[in-house]
């Protein structure tokens, strides 16, 4: 994973009317490099499937109908979680990267498994 200088922020749009349901992004960066990165954030025992990603890119939809000022970013995607994905969730296509706590606990001296889906570009 590459880190570029980026603004980082959380972005909610309530509902307003029954046509535009409201969503909420748990964490993205904006980089200089024109690129948004859109963090979905899960908490659980149990491996994460296709549905969060759909959840994900619903979320991608909703965000680049409404702040058409990113029209011309390229949109990524990650997910943070506690527990890893599923084999159906293929990183690098369905979300581009991932991150859990082994990964960010990582140290030179405990790099994280070999098993666990990594952040490939």
């Amino acid at each position: 994973m590459h880190f570029y200088p980026a603004e980082f922020d959380t972005y909610s749009r309530r509902r307003s009317h029954a046509e535009s349901p409201g969503f909420q992004i748990d964490l993205m960066y904006i980089r200089k490099d024109r690129t948004i990165v859109i963090c979905e954030c899960k908490y659980g025992q149990t491996l994460i499937g296709q549905s969060v990603v759909h959840e994900v890119n619903e979320k991608v939809e909703r965000f680049i109908s409404t702040q058409k000022k990113y029209n011309n970013y390229t949109i990524q995607t990650a997910l943070i979680t506690t527990s890893g994905v599923k084999n159906t969730v293929q990183v690098g296509f369905d979300v581009q990267f991932v991150l859990t706590l082994e990964d960010i606990f990582a140290t030179p001296s405990n790099p994280p498994s070999p098993s666990v889906s990594h952040h490939y570009n």
